[in-house]
């Protein structure tokens, strides 16, 4: 160190010679004593150190996997935040796609609630009411409609008392022929003959008694009388024939008529019966739309309502309460994503890519490690707990580094550790030593040596 005085001690060589000398020949020389030559002056102390940026970190991820990208290499400066490593992790970045579209949702149905109904939806909601509305008289319309038809069915039932009383008619004809005369019908057919005859002869008798001066009217009774002796003369002959085989198919026929008649009737009944059972269904069905359609009335005009009241209080609380949980979910989602994501945490150059693409890294295996360039500084390593003490810090000292033989740089040390570190049997502390200048070819990690004069 220039202008700088050094304690020098000087063991007197010659005198040493001259004691191992005196050694071989005898105890009859004297033996030679160290001489010290002393300047006053500071002490110098000596330590090496490595040259180091002021801010260094070695990077690890905090979830292993196998690595996907390196995205640097040596040298590379990078700023703060980039990324610079990738772990395999395809499920962690699908729930994190996943929970963004959670967000986006819950987020679009807050602005939804808080939005409230548009002018669209309203008229929207109105026109939903009117239509409800036509749809519930349509459906009341039906049901008049459909109580109509089931009176219009139950009066065209068609009545069987008709064919019912001509069918029993043809029987009694067809029973009346096959008996044959009876001695009742030819009794009273005789009385009827002796009563034309009586009223016959009674009206000859006063024709007779005018002569042909006789009016009219008597001539008409008269011949009135004959015809009706002879009806009943005819309805005696009748009554005291017996029936044809003629006759008795007429009366079969008769019957087999009124039979059908009467069969008919009765399919036209059932018919009818079931129109009308037609018709009460329809006004069952009619019924029941009616009433959906009431609800559908309803359920309208309910959502218009809520459309004009717009979001209650506790609708956007929900709402909220459901953007803040998904907001939980992506941050904990990307939270497990960064794991597998390594980035600078500052602004510096990579000293050292430890890893390859395709490896298996472990948590906390060192992957990278980045230095802030732009400041660097010494780092001494084996400053002895002897010499510690006499360092203070602001103390200007002198630096020279291996890689740059011949040339020194002034520093000042800035910072001393607290505590002591073993290293192969000695105590050493760390001294932080502060360039005034440094010089572009001098590299992190360069060994160095720091001077220090220390005062008496």
């Amino acid at each position: 160190m220039k202008g700088m005085t050094i304690v020098v001690t000087i063991l007197a060589l010659a005198a040493a010679g001259y004691g191992g000398l005196a050694c071989t020949s005898g105890p009859s020389r004297a033996t030679p004593q160290p001489v010290t030559v002393m300047e006053s002056g500071p002490e110098m102390i000596w330590a090496s150190g490595t040259l180091r940026p002021a801010r260094w970190a070695v990077l690890s991820f905090e979830t292993g996997g196998r690595l996907g990208e390196l995205r640097v290499e040596e040298g590379q400066e990078v700023a703060a935040g980039e990324l610079l490593a990738v772990v395999e992790a395809p499920d962690l970045e699908h729930a994190v796609a996943q929970a963004q579209a959670a967000l986006a949702l819950a987020q679009a149905r807050l602005d939804q609630v808080q939005a409230g109904a548009r002018p669209e939806e309203i008229a929207a909601a109105e026109a939903q009411v009117q239509a409800a509305e036509a749809a519930l008289a349509g459906a009341q319309a039906a049901v008049a409609t459909a109580e109509a038809n089931v009176e219009a069915a139950r009066a065209a039932v068609p009545g069987v008392d008709a064919a019912q009383a001509a069918l029993a008619a043809a029987q009694a004809e067809l029973a009346r022929l096959r008996a044959g005369p009876r001695p009742e019908a030819i009794a009273v057919a005789e009385a009827q003959v002796q009563q034309a005859a009586t009223a016959l002869a009674f009206a000859q008798s006063q024709l007779d008694r005018f002569g042909e001066g006789a009016a009219k009217e008597l001539l008409y009774q008269r011949d009135a009388a004959a015809a009706a002796h002879n009806t009943a003369l005819a309805q005696l002959e009748l009554a005291k024939a017996p029936a044809t085989k003629e006759d008795i198919a007429v009366a079969q026929a008769a019957v087999a008529a009124a039979q059908a008649q009467l069969t008919e009737a009765e399919k036209a009944v059932k018919a009818a019966q079931a129109q009308v059972s037609v018709a009460e269904a329809g006004v069952k069905a009619a019924l029941a739309q009616v009433a959906s359609a009431e609800a559908g009335v309803a359920q309208a005009q309910a959502r218009l309502a809520l459309l004009r009241a717009g979001a209650t209080p506790e609708e956007v609380a929900i709402a909220q309460a459901q953007v803040d949980q998904a907001q939980a979910a992506l941050a904990q989602a990307q939270g497990a994503l960064d794991k597998v994501r390594l980035h600078a945490p500052f602004a510096g150059t990579v000293g050292q890519v430890l890893v390859r693409v395709g490896e298996l890294v472990s948590p906390g295996q060192p992957v990278i490690i980045l230095g802030d360039l732009g400041h660097l500084r010494v780092e001494t390593t084996d400053l002895r707990e002897t010499d510690v003490a006499k360092v203070t810090v602001g103390q200007a000292v002198e630096v020279t580094f291996d890689a740059l033989p011949g040339e020194v740089w002034q520093g000042t040390v800035t910072r001393i550790a607290p505590m002591s570190r073993e290293e192969q049997g000695s105590t050493n502390y760390t001294a932080i030593v502060e360039l005034e200048q440094v010089d572009p070819r001098l590299r992190w990690g360069m060994t160095a040596f720091v001077n220090i004069a220390t005062g008496r």
